[in-house]
């Protein structure tokens, strides 16, 4: 992205954007915070820093729409925390719809388009965030009303009883009637103004500055002209709309010249300020040759640029990582030492043990530069569920619901791949939950239910995955009417018998629940399948447990990394091939003895446990293996796995141990049983294939 009109660095501008991306994106979390606790002055000041922030410097890169609402929406908070404004629900909805708009704005800068496409929209959208100023204006001077009918009948009580007291008293309510005095139902505002169609002399001094080329309007002298003509304007602008502007466009002037000085951004700057008021007093505008630096012109490009990617680090993660780049020189040096001592070896002994010691510091290098490589990659789940209270809040607002929102965990951190590849699926699960697993009130109090809902979202850490929960109070799962939609589409055999879990897993199938709109189930359906392709193409599963009349519990198990996933492997050998294990998925292994199986009723071949008998397969009879010593249940080696709480045992040919792999994609396998969650090179160079355990016991 280029930045020549305005001559800023692009990578000073690009760092811009992603920062106040970031930092906006934070803020609707707050606000539904604000709504709820109006009198907080940590949230208020929270959410005041970042727009004042973007306000300062979007005017040093040339954003003047961007500087324009962005101050509209610090006016309105300035007013919340001096407490003239409250903040309830329609304040709120245009606080987040002005900062939707920022970041859109933001979002279009970042690819390489002029702030705004839509001036209509933009103008609708700064207007709604004005007129809370009206909302305010209303209720102060409605307040001021009611004081002053009270302090009148507190002055007829002095004047009869207290007279001394009532000269005094006399100066505070001529005080406070002049307050009703200025007040917009009061004063005609746009009848003052309109009084004097003609330009103030002040105004028509600006007029004629703007007239000046670039160059010359660029010195002191023209500078001090400038401000004096702005601080006139300001002693005698009429009206409230008038004094705002003023106000506005000295605010402006001033973080301009405290930042960059002298620009030509404050031609455009001062160009929009004198268009409006003009527009406010029905004087006349005229000027010079448009600036080039006027509101829009930054970046307006027909084509869209390729932008590329950029993530925020803290610099005590690069200097960590860089850390480790120096050690891995010095381990480099090393092996072209012993590479050399091993050109002219004489004693082999003292080269082994050498080798090893300088193999042993590679491999705990390799290993902290691989956790701070992804590291560096790492965001916070926050990223995803700060967007959850809003869309909590919309979907009770829409409905009449009340529903109570409690997250834990959200400071986990993952990959950024698992992040973008977890998002859409999240907001879509949640949504659901909310819109049509928690029962309106009444039907909550009928089933004698707290009237608010609750949705639950906990996040859990694991070694190399997390663990993703979204749980919900409500009605779950209409498990009869989930059958009848199977049946109707042919997924399920009329009057076939299915256990409950079956008919949960309709619900990831296209098609299930849409044109009847059962209340029960409407929506828990619709996409679930593509929800599923989602989280399965990033490497985890999904998994719903359903609790009929209280509730339904999503879970999403995801590897922390999607890119490049590296995890702890069980190797085993079944034949003559490697195969792997995530060890995740292990419980144990042991050797078992020909008297430990038996022939069970029902349950087939089982291996005893410490009193337990748990269902036993030999892998080798999975693949088809002919030549597996296993087979013969002569001290087999087995290893046990969990599966949905159950215990199952697998006999292999032999444990070779654990080890680290890189996770690769297999794809083209001419297999009928897709049983293979990927491949990874062992440490003897060979390729093993990686089992999924899941589909292994599905089969």
């Amino acid at each position: 992205m280029d930045n020549t009109l305005s001559g800023v660095d692009p990578h000073l501008l690009s760092e811009f954007l992603d920062e106040s991306i970031d930092m906006l994106a934070q803020v609707p979390t707050l606000f539904i915070e604000l709504e709820k606790k109006p009198a907080d002055k940590e949230i208020i000041n929270a959410i005041f820093r970042p727009i004042h922030s973007l306000k300062g410097n979007a005017a040093y890169f040339g954003l003047l729409k961007t500087k324009c609402l962005a101050h509209e929406l610090e006016s309105i908070l300035d007013k919340i925390r001096q407490g003239i404004l409250q903040p309830h629900k329609n304040i709120i909805n245009a606080l987040l719809e002005g900062n939707d708009r920022l970041i859109g704005i933001l979002r279009r800068t970042q690819s390489g388009y002029s702030e705004i496409d839509d001036v209509d929209n933009f103008e609708k959208i700064l207007n709604k965030v004005k007129s809370c100023h009206n909302n305010q204006t209303g209720m102060a001077f409605q307040n001021v009303e009611e004081l002053i009918k009270k302090l009148n009948n507190l002055g007829t009580f002095l004047e009869n009883e207290y007279p001394d007291l009532k000269v005094k008293f006399d100066d505070v309510f001529k005080s406070a009637q002049s307050l009703t005095l200025s007040s917009p139902a009061n004063t005609d505002e746009k009848t003052i103004i309109m009084q004097n169609k003609t330009n103030p002399q002040d105004l028509t001094t600006l007029l004629e500055l703007l007239k000046e080329p670039t160059d010359k309007f660029l010195t002191d002298e023209i500078n001090n002209q400038v401000l004096s003509s702005l601080l006139n304007l300001k002693n005698t602008a009429v009206g409230f709309e008038c004094k705002t502007l003023v106000d506005k466009v000295l605010d402006d002037y001033n973080v301009i010249i405290s930042t960059v000085g002298n620009d030509p951004i404050l031609h455009g700057i001062l160009s929009e300020f004198t268009k409006e008021y003009v527009k406010l007093t029905g004087g006349s505008y005229t000027t010079g040759s448009t600036s080039t630096m006027s509101s829009g012109s930054l970046n307006d490009k027909k084509e869209e640029k390729t932008q590329k990617k950029t993530m925020r680090v803290t610099e005590e993660t690069i200097d960590k990582f860089l850390e480790h780049v120096g050690d891995l020189i010095v381990v480099r040096e090393m092996f072209d030492y012993l590479q050399k001592r091993i050109v002219s070896f004489q004693d082999a002994s003292s080269i082994s043990d050498e080798f090893r010691r300088i193999n042993d510091s590679f491999a705990g290098l390799s290993y902290d530069l691989q956790k701070s490589i992804m590291a560096i990659r790492k965001l916070p789940l926050r990223v995803i569920l700060q967007k959850v209270p809003r869309i909590i809040r919309e979907v009770a607002d829409s409905s009449g619901k009340e529903i109570d929102l409690q997250i834990t965990g959200d400071s986990i951190e993952v990959d950024k791949s698992l992040i973008e590849a977890l998002e859409a699926p999240v907001i879509h699960m949640v949504r659901n939950s909310a819109d049509h697993g928690i029962e309106p009130v009444d039907k909550r109090k009928s089933v004698g239910k707290p009237a608010r809902g609750t949705l639950h979202i906990n996040v859990t850490e694991l070694p190399d995955f997390i663990e993703l929960k979204i749980i919900d109070d409500g009605a779950g799962l209409n498990l009869d009417a989930l059958k009848k939609k199977g049946e109707s589409l042919g997924l399920i055999s009329s009057g076939k018998s299915v256990s409950d879990e079956e008919i949960v897993q309709l619900i990831f199938l296209p098609g299930v629940s849409t044109a009847q709109k059962i209340t029960e189930i409407s929506g828990r359906g619709v996409g679930m399948d593509v929800v599923r392709q989602n989280v399965e193409k990033a490497g985890g599963k999904i998994k719903v447990k359903n609790f009929p009349g209280k509730g339904v519990e999503f879970t999403i198990l995801a590897p922390k990394n999607v890119g490049t996933q590296i995890i702890n492997g069980f190797i085993i050998r079944i034949a003559d091939d490697n195969f792997i294990l995530p060890l995740e998925t292990i419980t144990e292994s042991f050797n078992a003895k020909k008297e430990d199986f038996l022939n069970i009723a029902n349950k087939g071949v089982c291996v005893m446990r410490r009193g337990v008998a748990l269902p036993f397969r030999f892998f080798s009879e999975i693949f088809g293996s002919i030549s597996s010593q296993a087979c013969n249940f002569i001290d087999s080696p087995v290893v046990t796995v969990d599966f949905k709480g159950e215990s199952y045992a697998f006999g292999v040919d032999e444990i070779l141990g654990i080890q680290q792999i890189v996770v690769k994609p297999v794809t083209g396998l001419n297999e009928d049983k897709e049983l293979f969650a990927g491949a990874a090179v062992t440490g003897n160079g060979r390729v093993a294939m990686i089992l999924d355990m899941e589909k292994v016991l599905s089969d």
